[in-house]
């Protein structure tokens, strides 16, 4: 059975976004990239912020 392990949400700004999600969460970021940043949800999921003009196609509007 497929059991979904990570999300990932395309942003406009990681850097705002990982700011929002390290208060809404109560704990920064496992990992951070140029671009990207990681946060563990729990043991077996994960949360990714990415740039979206990061992507290939581009996202509309970007």
């Amino acid at each position: 059975m497929f059991k979904p392990n990570s999300v990932i949400v395309y942003v406009k700004d990681v850097d705002t976004s990982t700011e929002f999600y390290t208060k809404i969460l109560g704990r920064p970021p496992i990992e951070t990239y140029p671009g990207f940043a990681v946060f563990l949800l729990n043991d077996n999921f994960i949360l990714g912020l990415q740039g979206a003009d990061e992507i290939t196609p581009k996202a509309p509007n970007h």
